[in-house]
């Protein structure tokens, strides 16, 4: 995980390839060895002539191959740069990444001529582009994009469950693709019969639902089926079968969010804790291409006043929202972020719901709840947001 103070971008423009000079002598060359090495041979021989013509189309190819070689070309290498140190050190990484690349074109590589300024393409090397706010040893706060605070850490897992990505206890969609795949399939290939199959089709489903609800509400006369509970339910289980695990369990929003107290983890070892638990799939790419477990800390904006709700207001940062501000909207920022902060200190990013499993705590764990707690507001009697 990596997330640096300071940024810097730098172009540089180099021309490739030899000189006039050189190309001329590379085609002399190709040329005097094919006219050097002309054979000689029976002109009455349809073999021999054929061969001689073979050769001097290889010929033309080694001196086109030739002058490619050595054509001058002028091409332009855009990087950034990072550090923690000091704006000159980001502008010496930049140059150097830049050199590097030139480096790989040279001996015959492809690269990329110009970085896109995304927030987060962990992926291509680059690292997460948000202000960071505060630091707690390797714990790191940043303001992202629209501009809330988010908890960054590269060991304390946290998992994010959207209910709309909860699943029920049963499922009829994948009966309907298929069901709705085969009936278009006879549309177009069948359609003498397609009215009577579509009417099958959907008498079959409608059997296969009500079977299922018919079933399901007999063995389970009082569940709890909101969205809440099938959520809550799925942490349950997998709890069960890690008994050992301690989970700490918080209301957001849009769902639920779980802090693992008794060890630490990272990224890579985490993706099947992630799946069993239903994460939020877009909570999984973000914590891949950022390398770090990640939790927002502070409200969405647009969901803590009128200013901010209106015309969905994000702080100005230039076109793209991205860090480092441009300098002409720095006093801009300034204003936004102090009317977002006198708001959101009335509302709570997530709630405290329980604890489940096991009691051992991970100092680290218990380190970084502490701060996610506070921020979070998670203990207040507030409304969330």
């Amino acid at each position: 995980m990596i997330i640096p103070k300071y940024w810097a971008e730098e172009k540089i423009t180099k021309q490739l390839g030899g000189s006039q000079e050189d190309r001329v002598n590379r085609f002399k060359k190709v040329y005097s060895k094919q006219h050097l090495n002309k054979p000689n041979f029976d002109s009455s021989d349809p073999n021999a002539i054929l061969s001689y013509a073979q050769k001097l189309i290889d010929g033309v190819s080694e001196i086109k191959e030739a002058i490619k070689a050595s054509k001058s070309k002028q091409i332009t290498i855009s990087r950034f740069g990072w550090s923690d140190i000091s704006q000159q050190d980001a502008h010496n990484v930049a140059l150097k990444r830049i050199e590097e690349a030139f480096e790989q074109i040279e001996v015959g590589k492809d690269v990329i001529r110009k970085e896109l300024r995304v927030a987060y393409n962990g992926s291509d090397g680059v690292p997460i582009r948000e202000e960071v706010v505060a630091k707690y040893d390797d714990v790191i706060i940043t303001r992202n994009p629209y501009g809330s605070l988010c908890l960054n850490t590269p060991d304390v897992l946290f998992a994010d469950i959207d209910y709309l990505n909860t699943y029920t206890e049963f499922s009829v969609y994948p009966i309907l693709s298929i069901v709705g795949f085969l009936i278009f399939g006879q549309y177009i290939f069948f359609p003498e019969i397609y009215t009577f199959s579509m009417i099958v089709g959907i008498i079959g489903i409608l059997s296969i639902m009500g079977g299922k609800i018919f079933a399901y509400k007999k063995n389970n006369p009082k569940a709890d089926k909101t969205p809440e509970a099938l959520a809550l339910k799925t942490i349950e289980r997998f709890s069960e079968s890690n008994p050992e695990w301690h989970l700490r369990i918080y209301k957001t929003p849009a769902g639920l969010r779980i802090l693992v107290m008794h060890d630490i983890f990272n990224v890579e070892s985490s993706i099947d804790i992630f799946e069993a638990l239903d994460t939020d799939y877009n909570y999984i790419n973000m914590c891949k291409l950022q390398d770090c477990f990640r939790a927002r800390v502070s409200p969405k904006p647009w969901r803590i006043g009128p200013t901010f709700r209106e015309d969905n207001k994000i702080y100005p940062q230039g076109a793209d929202g991205l860090w480092p501000v441009k300098e002409e909207f720095m006093e801009e920022r300034k204003i936004w972020i102090k009317e977002y902060d006198e708001l959101a200190i009335n509302f709570a990013s997530c709630k405290f719901l329980k604890a489940i499993g096991g009691t051992m705590v991970h100092p680290k764990a218990e380190a970084v709840r502490k701060i996610h707690d506070e921020y979070c507001r998670s203990d207040r009697d507030l409304e969330m947001a």
